[in-house]
């Protein structure tokens, strides 16, 4: 294993396979991981991600015979636990609580 220089990216030799690549962001068992720490990449693909969640229950919304109380239940269950998905590791700013809110109201 070789390191590369301080003033340059950090390079890894591993065996016969190469170098391993430096990169600013990558996913990780389905969350983006970035070098920063920031969340920007996977609040964005959550967020993203939720508005599926939500048109996919569609016939529930539309369902006259399916109760107020019910339908809260699988929005709960489907939409907003798809948004906050792994939410628990999130370091979040202002900014990003904002955003998650303004998707929830």
């Amino acid at each position: 294993m070789s390191l590369g220089s301080l003033n340059s990216a950090p390079s890894v030799q591993m065996g016969d396979e190469g170098l391993i690549k430096v990169v600013d962001h990558f996913k990780y068992l389905g969350a983006y991981c970035s070098a920063d720490g920031s969340n920007v990449k996977e609040l964005n693909h959550m967020i993203g991600k939720a508005p599926g969640a939500f048109k996919e229950l569609e016939k529930v919304w539309k369902d006259r015979y399916i109760n107020l109380d019910t339908k809260m239940k699988l929005y709960n269950a489907c939409v907003l636990s798809t948004l906050l998905y792994a939410s628990e590791c999130w370091t979040l700013t202002e900014r990003d609580e904002s955003r998650l809110n303004a998707f929830d109201i």
